[in-house]
């Protein structure tokens, strides 16, 4: 069965849209309205998540020097702790940490 299909052309034209690209297809307007209006509302879901994202890294932003997760990792170290699985990843997390610092 042998279906035309609409041809799709994008260009880099500044039209109305909100993404600055401007679509030649088989889409009535209606449809690329919609779709322009779903971007835009994803668009705000997607601020509102890294909002919220950077809301919880405050949260859990700890005010520790380089010597305080030097002392944790001393103490939690898998070598002082019978080799415990926790101990290791404890010790992971806190090498990371004290990479970032």
């Amino acid at each position: 069965m042998n279906v035309k299909r609409p041809s799709f052309t994008a260009s880099g034209n500044m039209g109305s849209s909100t993404t600055g690209l401007s679509f030649t297809s088989g889409v009535t307007n209606d449809g690329l309205n919609q779709l322009l209006r779903q971007i835009e509302q994803q668009q705000k879901l997607i601020n509102h998540l890294e909002e919220l994202l950077k809301q919880k890294e405050a949260e859990v932003d700890i005010d520790l020097t380089k010597d305080d997760i030097k002392f944790i990792l001393m103490k939690c170290h898998p070598d002082k702790n019978m080799n415990s699985k926790q101990a290791a990843k404890v010790t992971a997390k806190l090498l990371k940490l004290r990479k970032a610092k």
